[in-house]
């Protein structure tokens, strides 16, 4: 097959995709999750195929493919989410009262406000509970709301161009497949362009302060951490690399504070940072599995500890071998963000799909493909109660079997990718001693076999 009948057919199989979804959004904002996943699997069938073989595109059809998916996914409605009402709501009430930590959106039930906001206010999910969103992702809620009151489309505009100023400022660190998988990825595209959930500015920042660390440039590192960090508050387990130098220390300061500065002068709360990481459980895994031998606060200090423990074992590893030598393709092969926030989440009360947004750039950067299929492992966990209304369980109740085959296809993608260190695996994935980098190759081998 030639690469311009696999190019068409590629697109043709994400517009069909995201194009059922649009026209479903517009006719109805729910949808029945398993629907949804056997939608998302036309963009995941050729997503699949783009990892386990080598897909000779060009860079313009790349991206003239990647912007005229995200053009159909920016007028699609949020499905089987309702966190964007409180988006559109935040930026209403930044800009017009001037507080959103204090003051919980149930406050303004009995207020006049416009039609459109009161709207939007109904349909807000645990309105007695104030903002848990980080600073910068705040005032893109408060101008998205500048620029068009109550208009998601607004705020999917300003991610869009985030992420444009950030590719621009990467791609050329990537090759062609990896630009692929990177901006072609089906969750990505759906949870941001769809769902409006803003994780993908964490991941731009995360992504500039690698290019940034990888060119030496200490200043612009530390700048884009704060900035990271002011979009979302998980970037801070990424701080400890500032330690490479005190310029990015500065830069951070520097960033951070000018993005923090409005919220700790004006502010008189935090928030619900602490009942989100106290109270909410939501498709977790060890967590989960603690908390259901023991209860909920064991459950967190054992995760917390262990988590500390690897995050600890993870920097003072990072920092030895990058001493250890002064080649900078040395330092590279340590930079293993994909793992450390995975591990995370792995132990986290709460994993949602779009935390993902986060750490794909990172999977591609190490090349571990295999674990491009958490995301779609992921997906599955949209199947739980709210979304399947004819059901007996709980609103955000994932069923048990569902919890069990989205984490075995996480934990398989796992023992798989790094079945190097694990002897017991070789033998029944591997053949004449191959690594767990070579699989892709080998499948593609064996493919191409069969289709000489």
């Amino acid at each position: 097959m030639n690469s311009k009948l696999k190019y068409s057919l590629a697109l043709l199989l994400f517009i069909l995709c995201f194009g059922t979804l649009c026209l479903h959004s517009l006719k109805s904002n729910s949808i029945n999750a398993i629907n949804f996943i056997f939608i998302m699997l036309l963009a995941w069938s050729f997503y699949t195929y783009a990892i386990f073989t080598e897909i000779k595109l060009s860079l313009k059809q790349i991206f003239i493919g990647a912007v005229a998916i995200r053009v159909i996914a920016l007028f699609t409605n949020p499905l089987m989410e309702d966190d964007y009402f409180r988006y559109l709501w935040n930026g209403y009430q930044l800009v017009e009262i001037g507080q959103i930590r204090s003051i919980p959106p149930m406050e303004f039930f009995a207020a006049d406000v416009p039609e459109n906001m009161a709207n939007i206010l109904s349909g807000i999910n645990n309105p007695h509970l104030p903002s848990i969103y980080s600073p910068f992702t705040e005032y893109i809620f408060a101008l998205g709301y500048l620029l068009a009151p109550g208009k998601l489309i607004a705020i999917k505009l300003i991610y869009l161009l985030i992420e444009i100023l950030a590719i621009w400022g990467v791609y050329k660190l990537f090759n062609a497949k990896q630009l692929l998988l990177l901006l072609w990825n089906p969750l990505l595209i759906f949870e941001t362009y769809a769902n409006a959930h803003p994780d993908i500015i964490a991941m731009c920042f995360l992504l500039l302060a690698w290019k940034a660390y990888k060119d030496k440039n200490w200043l612009l590192l530390g700048a884009f951490l704060g900035l990271g960090f002011s979009s979302r508050l998980f970037i801070i387990i990424a701080l400890p690399l500032l330690l490479v130098s005190f310029r990015s220390v500065i830069g951070f300061i520097i960033s951070s504070s000018f993005i923090y500065a409005p919220f700790l002068l004006f502010e008189k709360s935090l928030g619900s940072i602490g009942r989100f990481l106290n109270e909410w459980e939501f498709n977790s895994s060890i967590f989960g599995l603690i908390r259901s031998l023991s209860n909920y606060q064991s459950a967190k200090w054992v995760c917390a500890s262990l988590f500390l423990v690897s995050f600890i074992i993870f920097w003072l590893k990072f920092y030895q071998k990058s001493s250890a030598s002064n080649s900078l393709e040395q330092e590279q092969k340590t930079l293993n963000f994909d793992i450390l926030f995975i591990l995370l989440f792995l132990l986290s009360s709460v994993f949602n799909p779009w935390y993902c947004i986060a750490f794909i750039p990172f999977i591609i950067i190490k090349e571990r493909y295999l674990l491009l299929f958490i995301p779609l492992a992921l997906s599955l966990s949209y199947i739980h109660g709210l979304n399947l209304p004819s059901t007996e369980i709980a609103a955000y109740e994932v069923p048990l079997s569902i919890l069990w085959l989205e984490y075995f296809i996480i934990y398989s993608c796992f023992l798989v990718t790094f079945s190097k260190y694990l002897p017991f695996m070789k033998k029944f994935i591997y053949t004449k001693g191959a690594t767990s980098e070579e699989l892709p190759r080998q499948l593609k081998e064996a493919a191409q076999k069969e289709n000489p």
